[in-house]
């Protein structure tokens, strides 16, 4: 394109934008400049130089605004920002922990320890595809002497809800292998911040899934006001003994977790400090849920107030 045509096109333009030519005129008059030079002008070139007529004339538009207007705009704006960070946030994390750095994190994770060691009875689950998740699970097992053969290393969405083909192939798949390689009791199962929480087509919690997997066929019919729904049928019911999963089959399920990393390995060094004494009860009942499953369960927790209330624990 000649650089008169160009100069012709920018004139029109600067024309259409300041108001020293009526706006509908403007297209007529590029036309006929154009016909008239005898010259061709890319269709391009003309699509950019509406473009640049369409800001500026948004940019005039904008300066008329009243200092108010702009100011409420802003906090719209930002606004959007802000919520665009929440959603950022909330989506799973990508960083994921290489064969390597697991390895290198688990290495103060002692192979044995004492035969008489409660951290044998512990199976610590963690999620190689978020780094806090390992971090607490080794963090928890140095501190508590488990030994190297009960960390489980996941492969997980790192997200708070799951569907449920993932969680059999990604969560449940793999602690079944573990509690079958293991030569440890591992009683009880501790699931640590970044693993997912709950299955999304029904709600159910992913650690109540997993820990009583080998129990769930014995379930009994229950009904709470006109809602019917059952229960895992628990053989350590009313039990005064210690707990073994040797005896009644399944696990007791554990989660270390918390809004932030901090959080969760300030509860390990706090448990570790606490002094075996006599100290509150915290049930959490409600009397705004009466139907539909809850009022059996706000029964039974007010029994287990009175029965505490009566006892020497209290």
């Amino acid at each position: 394109m000649v650089e008169g045509a160009r100069l012709e096109i920018a004139y029109l333009v600067l024309n259409r934008i300041v108001g020293s030519n009526p706006t509908r005129s403007a297209p007529f008059r590029l036309e006929r400049s154009v016909r008239r030079k005898g010259m061709e002008v890319c269709e391009g070139e003309a699509e950019a130089a509406n473009v640049y007529a369409r800001g500026m004339a948004f940019r005039e538009r904008w300066r008329n605004v009243k200092p108010l207007d702009r100011a409420l705009v802003a906090m719209v704006l930002l606004a959007g920002i802000s919520l665009f960070g929440v959603y950022l946030r909330s989506l799973p994390r990508v960083h994921t922990i290489t064969p390597a750095e697991s390895a290198a994190l688990v290495q103060g994770v002692p192979d044995q320890v004492a035969s008489d060691s409660p951290g044998r009875r512990v199976l610590v689950i963690m999620n190689l595809n978020d780094p806090e998740s390992m971090h607490i699970g080794v963090y928890y097992a140095k501190k508590r002497g488990v030994p190297r053969a009960n960390l489980v290393l996941l492969r997980s969405p790192s997200v708070e809800e799951i569907d449920r083909p993932t969680y059999k192939t990604a969560i449940l798949a793999p602690v079944r292998e573990a509690l079958a390689a293991t030569k440890n009791p591992a009683d009880f199962m501790l699931f640590t911040h970044g693993v997912p929480m709950r299955i999304a087509e029904d709600g159910r919690s992913v650690d109540g899934e997993v820990a009583t997997e080998s129990a769930a066929a014995k379930t009994t019919a229950h009904r709470g006001g006109n809602v019917p729904f059952y229960f895992i049928d628990n053989p350590y019911f009313n039990q005064h003994e210690p707990f073994t999963r040797a005896k009644y089959g399944f696990c007791l399920a554990c989660r270390l977790d918390g809004y932030t990393e901090a959080d969760a390995l300030g509860m390990i060094d706090r448990g570790l400090a606490a002094k075996p004494l006599k100290g509150p009860f915290l049930l959490d009942g409600s009397n705004a849920k009466s139907g539909q499953g809850y009022e059996e369960l706000n029964v039974d927790l007010g029994a287990a107030a009175r029965a505490l209330q009566a006892s020497e624990a209290w």
